[in-house]
């Protein structure tokens, strides 16, 4: 049936209805995130691709250095009990099976760092060789130890320094109890501490284990997983030093961790002396690296960049900076997952609310983006979360590249890693 009035109206009335509705719709649509290929940058509108798995992976990844830094994928088929060594490029380089420590259920007892992957095989410790593809026992005890002494439990460091608690019988008339031993890559015994009884460390030894610890060749920090119960070890004597306090652990640089102890960010070092504190703390990382360049602080409008000595190298005054305190309240280690960051020839520095981007010399403002938070550094862009998902901006200027909406389970400085229901993960470069 065809309308028809008088002049047109009510027809012209009728498709501007539908057309505007249609306007509103994809409007909405667009603001909740449906439309991810639209992102509004500082010019206005400007096109962000959406972007595609470059990579797929039959089992878990994990990125290692060889020692020439040439970097390798290590895929572990937690069903099939095997290891492959992949180029970045996917090629094989060698296969290798294991025993029933790379099942799903047991590769908690594995450790992943930057050069190592360690693994505990009954009353075993062993280490895979990159180069080859082989597994070899980890000779872990210092050159003045004895062989006899069972590691039981251990956990490396992203600079390659390593540390092992184990329980030595003594023998007759020999010292018997707990160490607690700090090592260096290379192998030398930087500190240790000797102790009759674990709970000497902590009150209550229940989950107390190295399972959620940080360490370097300074010291180390161990803590309950979800407690705020703390224990700093300071490696610069030869009798490592325990100090407790309560906190949630932001991060561990060279002798100094980070720390929020109710709602205030505060860095000390590893003896529990507090440097510097204000409305948020952290470190501030090398890219996609696990080198720290250092710490920031944020206290009012105040943004405030230390060396990894913690030798002040500038502070800046940002009157439209303010530190989310509620957010910090709910999430008090939400700063701790996104430190800041290094991106090209941008600072990156977060406040809970928003990401400013700085230049890293003076701390003079580039941009500032709202309702957004640190990921992370990825090639020549800089990776932002934000309720759309994953945004790959311009560091220089802040300009959108692409939008990823997936969970990104792991980072790499190859790409971000997505894990699939299936047990095959894939690479997003």
């Amino acid at each position: 049936m065809r309308i028809r009035t008088k002049d047109g109206d009510l027809w012209k009335l009728m498709v501007g209805g539908v057309l505007w509705f249609a306007a509103l719709v994809s409007l909405v649509l667009w603001q909740a995130g449906y439309f991810p290929a639209l992102s509004v940058g500082k010019g206005g509108l400007a096109q962000a691709a959406k972007k595609e798995a470059s990579m797929k992976f039959d089992g878990e990844p994990f990125l290692l250095y060889r020692k020439d830094e040439s970097p390798i994928w290590v895929v572990v088929n937690s069903e099939q009990k095997t290891v492959r060594g992949l180029a970045p490029d996917g090629a094989e380089q060698w296969q290798t099976s294991g025993g029933e420590f790379l099942s799903s259920a047991s590769l908690g007892r594995c450790e992943v760092s930057f050069h190592r992957m360690l693994c505990k095989d009954g009353d075993k410790l062993l280490e895979l060789d990159l180069e080859k593809g082989a597994w070899r026992e980890a000779n872990w005890h210092p050159a003045d130890w004895p062989e006899e002494i069972d590691i039981n439990l251990y956990g490396v460091g992203a600079d390659g320094s390593r540390m092992f608690m184990a329980y030595d019988d003594g023998g007759p008339g020999g010292y018997r109890g707990w160490i607690l031993a700090l090592v260096s890559d290379s192998g030398e015994l930087i500190s240790v501490l000797k102790t009759e009884s674990i709970s000497q460390l902590a009150p209550d030894t229940v989950g107390w284990s190295l399972d959620y610890h940080a360490i370097n060749q300074h010291g180390a920090v161990l803590h309950k997983n979800e407690e705020d119960l703390l224990i700093l070890l300071d490696g610069s004597q030869k009798e490592l030093a325990p100090a407790k306090l309560n906190g949630v652990f932001l991060g561990i640089a060279g002798r100094f961790v980070a720390v929020n102890q109710e709602g205030r960010h505060r860095l000390l070092n590893l003896s529990g002396e507090v440097q510097a504190e204000g409305d948020a703390a952290g470190l501030v990382l090398e890219g996609t690296r696990p080198e720290t360049k250092g710490f920031f602080r944020i206290e009012g409008s105040r943004i405030e960049r230390y060396d990894i000595e913690m030798k002040s190298l500038w502070s800046v005054d940002m009157p439209d900076v303010q530190v989310d305190k509620e957010k910090l309240a709910k999430h008090p280690g939400s700063l701790g997952h996104y430190p800041a960051r290094h991106c090209g020839e941008t600072l990156l520095v977060p406040t809970g609310r928003d990401v400013v981007a700085l230049e890293p010399g003076t701390g003079k403002l580039k941009w500032q983006k709202q309702d957004r938070t640190i990921a992370g550094c990825l090639g020549d862009s800089a990776i932002l979360s934000s309720p759309r998902g994953l945004e790959a901006v311009d560091p220089a200027n802040g300009e959108p590249k692409w939008v990823l909406r997936e969970f990104v389970k792991r980072w790499t400085a190859e790409g971000l890693l997505v894990e699939r229901s299936n047990g095959t993960w894939e690479l997003y470069r």
